[in-house]
Formats: C-alpha cells, structure tokens, sequence
C-alpha cells in the first residue's frame, strides 16, 4: 500500500467528515453512501485510484443475458458525455455475471475536488444502470392490473 494511498483515502475521509478509516492488508477501502457501497482501490500500476459500484449481476438466460448487454453499453454510451465511469465485468467474479460501473481518479491530478466528482460519476451511473439488471425479467408480463384477459376489458358508449 502505497504512502499516495493512504493520504488521499485520509484526506477523502476528512473532507467527508467521516471517522479515520481503517485499512487493512489490501490497498482498499470500502464507501457507502446513501446505501451504495463504492470500493476505492488502488491501481494495479500504483499511479492511482479506481472506485467502483457494483451494478449487479447478468442474468442466466441467454437470450435476455444479450439484451442486458445491449442496453448497458447503449446506456453507458451516452453517459459518457458527462460521465468518466465506463462499465465493464468484475474481474473478481469468475464467472464473468458481476457488472461494476468504474472510474480513475490519477494521484497527479492531486485535487480532492476531483476525486469527489469521479465517486460522484460512478454513483451515477450505479443508480441509472443497475435497474438494467434488476431480477425482473423484463420480458415478464407486466401483471399490476390484473390478467388483462377479455374478463376484465370495458366498453365505453357514448
């Protein structure tokens, strides 16, 4: 872990009026906000931090598995213009299911400000895209009114 690391975590944590975090073995904290927890980690290359929010997981079925797929990368497309997070497979889930939503904050850049705005980038991004995974298929009839069989149809006369 690197000196880098755990000064930015430390001043994040004081600027966020948050008690002094505890680290651990791994280069890595763990942030919760409004019910979302973000992982702040360093980068493999020590240059930096990664945050990411986990957005869930991709479904069994193939079929809508593709149409999941589909519409993250639609989605994510168009975040990307005031968006630095991008999605992507969590390389922890071996069966490649688990999706994050992640984004680098460099230790050059230095500015805490900075740093806000990508966690703030990435719990955007967990909140429109993770509803693309919810457990409801979306394919499921939508059945909040009843069966909609010919039962339940009403004529209307003038």
């Amino acid at each position: 872990m690197s000196a880098n690391f755990e000064t930015t975590i430390r001043r994040l944590w004081a600027g966020l009026r948050l008690p002094a975090p505890t680290f651990r073995d791994k280069p890595e904290v763990t942030l919760s906000i409004d019910g979302t927890d973000l992982k702040l980690a360093e980068t493999a290359d020590g240059r930096g931090l990664a945050v990411s929010g986990r957005l869930g997981r991709l479904s069994a079925d193939p079929g809508e598995r593709d149409g999941q797929t589909r519409r993250l990368l639609q989605i994510g497309l168009g975040l990307m213009a005031s968006n630095c997070s991008w999605v992507g497979p969590d390389p922890d889930d071996p069966a490649g299911a688990a999706i994050l939503a992640e984004a680098r904050f460099d230790y050059a850049d230095g500015r805490g400000d900075r740093l806000i705005g990508v966690i703030e980038n990435v719990i955007q991004a967990v909140e429109i895209l993770s509803p693309e995974l919810s457990a409801r298929s979306r394919r499921e009839p939508d059945n909040r009114g009843g069966t909609g069989g010919l039962e339940e149809a009403m004529i209307f006369r003038p």
